[in-house]
């Protein structure tokens, strides 16, 4: 069947969000829509400012995505966009996924554009992986001593990432795939450290894409600004009940000590975002609804790549279309409304990154 070429006409200004993204802004810039595959419910850590390390609160279920249906997706996928990008990451590691290289050579095979990303401390089947060739492949990572990176890769270990840093140099000799190396840059962790970073990396001949840490789960985020504002006595809207009956004011997870402790070491915290973006307004409907879908390990899609929660799921994939996803997004969900007023959507996806001023 031929593409459909789906890609709505789009009032918002969306083209920010896409171009901002960093380190993991993809070359070709011509508007394919993103397909983030949540290939497994879990990771190897417990990063700080993840939900991976502040899952209390959460409504969580754990599995990995059938291979079957990996495939139907794909095919779907084919049918209704030209050129997409597969991106397997978001709150898992996917080298935990036994079946890594087989999908990666299915989305080739398809023409599609895959985007890889990982913390290096497993890596299973490492050579058919790269032989399978992805676009790129990303490392994240937090520090080059063990005190430093752990304070927010809690659980992983800097000397394996080192060393499969080494093996992945190593085999680009024969399979020369881009790999970028995305260092978060905290208030404690720069200088010295970062420099010695910088200069490993280049001698592995990668890219070095340093960028600000930033809190990346938007419920855990939207809870911790809410109780910023509260303890600064502002006024905080009531979120509501949702389309399917959940009360948000009652459920939305309460901010830990070490989310706390660990936004305090952000260069630019979600709250400077609210007044660094002040001068966008706040749109009816997020403009990200229309260049992403996230795809949870059992098929179920979410309003964007940023949440959590399983209560937050609008159907499964197989069985929606395109204009189906995009009209179950744009609904005025408790959530998304708070993620539009504190403009963590624009934060979250760097937008105006390059006057963020933290070189």
């Amino acid at each position: 069947m031929a593409a459909l070429n789906y890609m709505p006409t789009i009032t918002e200004n969306w083209r920010p969000y896409y171009e901002s993204s960093g380190p993991m802004k993809p070359e070709d810039n011509t508007g394919c829509p993103w397909f983030h595959l949540e290939l497994n419910s879990h990771c190897n850590l417990s990063c700080s400012l993840c939900p991976a390390g502040n899952k209390d609160g959460y409504i969580f279920t754990k599995g990995q995505m059938p291979l079957e249906f990996v495939e139907r997706a794909f095919d779907k996928i084919a049918t209704e966009h030209p050129h997409p990008s597969i991106r397997c990451y978001g709150y898992s590691e996917p080298f935990l996924y036994p079946w890594l290289p087989e999908i990666i050579i299915s989305a080739k095979r398809r023409g599609f554009v895959f985007e890889l990303s990982s913390n290096f401390n497993h890596m299973p089947r490492l050579e058919e992986v790269m032989a399978a060739g992805p676009d790129y492949l990303l490392v994240g990572f937090s520090g080059w001593t063990q005190d430093t990176y752990a304070k927010s890769h809690k659980g992983g270990d800097i000397e394996k990432v080192r060393a499969n840093m080494i093996k992945v140099a190593g085999l680009r000799s024969k399979y020369p795939i881009r790999v970028l190396a995305n260092y978060h840059v905290y208030t404690d962790n720069r200088g010295e450290e970062m420099e010695a970073a910088k200069t490993f990396i280049t001698n592995c001949g990668f890219e070095w894409c340093p960028t600000p840490a930033r809190a990346i789960s938007i419920e855990n985020t939207i809870a911790y600004l809410r109780h910023i504002d509260k303890a600064n006595g502002l006024e905080v809207p009531s979120m509501g009940t949702c389309q399917n009956g959940f009360n948000w004011d009652e459920i939305l997870p309460s901010v830990s000590a070490n989310y706390l402790e660990q936004i305090q070491r952000l260069t630019f915290s979600p709250a400077w975002a609210k007044d660094f973006y002040n001068k966008w307004p706040v749109p009816e409907v997020c403009p990200l609804k229309d260049i992403g879908c996230f795809i949870r390990w059992d098929g179920k899609v979410t309003f964007c790549a940023t949440q959590m929660d399983r209560r937050l799921d609008i159907g499964n994939y197989l069985d929606m279309t395109q204009q189906q996803m995009r009209d179950a997004r744009a609904k005025d969900h408790p959530i998304c409304k708070e993620c539009l007023r504190y403009r963590y959507n624009l934060y979250c996806c760097l937008v105006d990154y390059d006057i963020w001023d933290w070189k």
